[in-house]
C-alpha cells in the first residue's frame, strides 16, 4: 500500500521525461534544418556556437533530471524508492522552465 505512491511517482516522471524528450529532439530537430538548410548564408559560427552552448546545459539539466527521478529497487527487485517527484516546486521546476525556454 505505501509502495503505491512511489509506482505513481515513477510512472508520472517515465511520462514527463519521455515527453520531454520528444520535445528537446523536436525542437532541436527543426532548429537546426531551418538553420542550417533554409537559411545558411545568414548563420554566423558565434550564433552556432551560442547555440552549442545552450544545448549542452539543456543536456546537463536533461540528465541531471533523469537521475534524480530514476526509480531505486533492492536487490530481489522490489521498488524501494519512486524517485523525486519531478511535479514538486523549486529547483526541479527551474530546471524545465529554463529547458521549456531554450
Amino acid at each position: 500500500m505505501a509502495n503505491q505512491s512511489a509506482k505513481r511517482i515513477a510512472q508520472e516522471n517515465a511520462s514527463r521525461l519521455a515527453l520531454l524528450k520528444k520535445l528537446l529532439m523536436g525542437v532541436n530537430g527543426l532548429y537546426l534544418f531551418v538553420r542550417l538548410f533554409l537559411q545558411y548564408s545568414s548563420l554566423r559560427w558565434t550564433e552556432f556556437l551560442l547555440y552549442l552552448a545552450t544545448l549542452a546545459l539543456e543536456l546537463v539539466l536533461f540528465s541531471s533530471l533523469q537521475s534524480s527521478a530514476r526509480p531505486r529497487y533492492d536487490a530481489s527487485g522490489v521498488l524501494v524508492d519512486g524517485g523525486t517527484d519531478l511535479s514538486q516546486p523549486g529547483l526541479v521546476s527551474y530546471m524545465f522552465d529554463y529547458i521549456y525556454v531554450t
